[in-house]
């Protein structure tokens, strides 16, 4: 069985509180005051999942990051769904279906932080390019304080086809661009959406970009020319649970 290492309090918290069926060992930090992992230990409690308390050494060695804050899951790896699989799954969507795509995002970091923001605001899935993109590893699942595990993440081969077919389906398609001309405030998302950002630098590829109902900026200070793609992500995102009445998702 393959397995994904994930480590750090608030992802692995995540994953205990969400997924706690994929779980395959649990490693504490035999050095870690209790206090600091309390919240953790109560929950395993409660769903009566073992633990084993080790060494700062072997939590290093399992993480291969000091930073595992003294705690490592070693988690059944997650395999991506191909979209082109899964489409059935997208017919009739409800009014407040919200999906995120991600074209070619290929640093780790970002993939992790987009992911993060997609759990925080109310996504309901996520859509991933296949190629030239990060793929979900070790530290994906560290910046995203698990989300990659709990989120319904999707891949594709051809991601203008797959627009083709998701619109036939009433999914409306929203690109970020700093040189659109219309405001991502202005827009009024009552119904089905996809909000597509593009790579680091690059922004969304022109095939993309042909197929999307919109394309929208985020209004900034003269100050500062671009946001990064993650902190884009959070702020549009976020923008669309406000105008949804979506104050709290918990």
């Amino acid at each position: 069985m393959k397995k994904n290492i994930i480590f750090g309090l608030h992802s692995c918290l995540s994953v205990i509180e969400n997924r706690p069926e994929d779980i395959i060992n649990i490693y504490l930090g035999n050095y870690v005051e209790k206090d600091k992992i309390k919240k953790i230990t109560k929950e395993l409690t409660l769903l009566e999942i073992n633990y084993k308390e080790v060494s700062k050494k072997m939590l290093d060695d399992l993480s291969g990051d000091g930073n595992h804050q003294g705690i490592v899951i070693e988690n059944k790896s997650k395999k991506l769904k191909l979209l082109e699989d899964y489409y059935s799954n997208f017919k009739s969507p409800k009014q407040s279906f919200l999906m995120l795509i991600l074209d070619q995002i290929s640093d780790p970091h970002n993939l992790g932080a987009c992911l993060r923001s997609a759990l925080a605001f109310g996504v309901d899935c996520v859509l991933i390019t296949q190629n030239k993109s990060a793929g979900i590893s070790d530290t994906v699942s560290k910046v995203s304080c698990g989300a990659d595990q709990i989120l319904d993440i999707y891949t594709c081969v051809n991601l203008a086809s797959a627009i083709e077919k998701l619109k036939s389906y009433g999914i409306w398609f929203y690109g970020a661009d700093q040189e659109a001309s219309d405001s991502i405030f202005d827009i009024k998302p009552d119904h089905p959406m996809a909000v597509v950002m593009g790579s680091e630098g690059k922004g969304i590829r022109r095939l993309t970009r042909d197929k999307m109902d919109f394309m929208v900026k985020i209004p900034m200070s003269k100050k500062i020319e671009s946001l990064n793609v993650s902190v884009a992500s959070g702020v549009v995102l976020s923008h669309i649970m406000a105008n949804r009445g979506n104050k709290d998702l918990s």
